[in-house]
């Protein structure tokens, strides 16, 4: 039992580990298009997550994964939850 909880805590460090470089890519795009501070660029994906129900690694990742299609004004509907890519494109557009 002691070695299924300590694979367990492992993944769940390396999961957190993940989220977190995505959370903070996705606040350096957002204080890119934005000039906000960190900690608004924070917030901005909190309050995505929240509305939308969603969680803040996903929101996270799909900011980082449409960086590219947005810069270039390609959008990748299928990609990404369609009330996340509203939002940000209402913001940062």
């Amino acid at each position: 039992m002691c070695q299924f909880a300590a694979q367990t805590h492992a993944t769940q460090l390396q999961t957190a580990l993940t989220n977190r470089a995505a959370i903070d890519q996705a606040i350096g795009i957002l204080r890119s298009r934005s000039g906000g501070t960190a900690d608004e660029a924070f917030a901005r994906l909190r309050q995505i997550s929240q509305s939308e129900n969603t969680k803040l690694a996903v929101v996270a990742e799909t900011v980082v994964g449409e960086a590219p299609h947005l810069a270039r004004g390609q959008v990748v509907h299928e990609r990404v939850p369609t009330q996340v890519h509203q939002r940000l494109s209402r913001r940062h557009a």
